[in-house]
């Protein structure tokens, strides 16, 4: 008799830590709403493996391939748009298509150190506002340290998400040059990165942080976003847990990796033992 209440009590516990464990993996606001949508529609594709599963992700609310029809003729503008910002100040490093994916540009006068980590600010205007995104950006960066900037020309480079990525050297720069541009960029049409921290104007302006040269992290990728998602990939093919969700299971991994699995943040002790190293 005593003993017949505890199977009820353990399956309250564990109940209530299921609920808790929900409640911490919530989304907040726009842009991680948006990355648990893709995450779920992820699992409900059952995928067959890894590769293509991390593909899906990183590829989600990349827009279709139709709607470059009304954009063919953006890139000459988007060109055109560039140099002129660019001035003096900045010098073209890549020309992007059809030579390769991206346009890169490097502030003219600035040495940079690039080793240890970077700091990424995503961009991620509709594509007919991408030109007056980039002259903005380009001005934004002034005094900043600013590795490179890139942006996409093309029907692969402008329907993406991530159109427009700046680097940097610095975490205090992300917060100082996402000012900025929300400033400049006020009421533009947001497009939005998925897996990626929104920093304002409801999925217009977030940010990211690379995995340091030489980690076992870039094993997956060079990117915050090819890390991030071959992670969750990885947890949505993993063996099913009976008290989770395999995207739940997914959210569960980033967070121990060190990735705020409600906003998308990167933990301040993320890649902390490469700087050290």
């Amino acid at each position: 008799m005593n003993g017949s209440p505890r199977p009820k009590r353990k399956k309250a516990g564990r109940a209530a830590a299921n609920k808790r464990r929900r409640r911490r993996l919530m989304a907040i606001g726009r842009l991680a709403q948006l990355s648990l949508a893709g995450l779920q529609h992820a699992q409900a594709l059952e995928l067959p493996s890894v590769v293509a599963i991390a593909a899906r992700l990183y590829a989600w609310n990349r827009m279709p391939v139709s709607a470059w029809r009304r954009l063919a003729s953006e890139p000459a503008l988007l060109a055109a748009r560039a140099t002129g910002a660019a001035g003096t100040t900045w010098r073209q490093i890549l020309p992007g298509p059809p030579t390769g994916p991206w346009c890169v540009w490097r502030p003219r006068a600035d040495r940079i150190e690039t080793a240890g980590r970077h700091w990424k600010v995503y961009v991620s205007p509709r594509p007919l506002q991408l030109a007056e995104a980039v002259a903005a950006a380009m001005a934004a960066c002034e005094g900043l340290p600013v590795i490179s900037l890139k942006y996409g020309a093309d029907a692969q480079g402008m329907l993406r998400p991530d159109k427009l990525v700046v680097h940097l050297t610095a975490p205090e720069a992300v917060h100082l040059l996402a000012d900025r541009l929300l400033s400049a960029l006020g009421g533009c049409p947001a497009h939005g990165v998925p897996y990626t921290a929104d920093l304002g104007g409801d999925g217009l302006i977030s940010w990211g942080c690379d995995p340091p040269a030489g980690s076992p992290a870039t094993e997956f990728g060079l990117s915050w976003r090819a890390w991030v998602t071959r992670l969750l990939a990885e947890g949505l093919a993993s063996k099913r847990r009976p008290e989770a969700e395999p995207w739940e299971t997914s959210l569960q991994d980033i967070e121990r990796a060190g990735v705020d699995p409600a906003t998308w943040a990167p933990r301040p002790w993320l890649w902390a033992n490469a700087d050290a190293a």
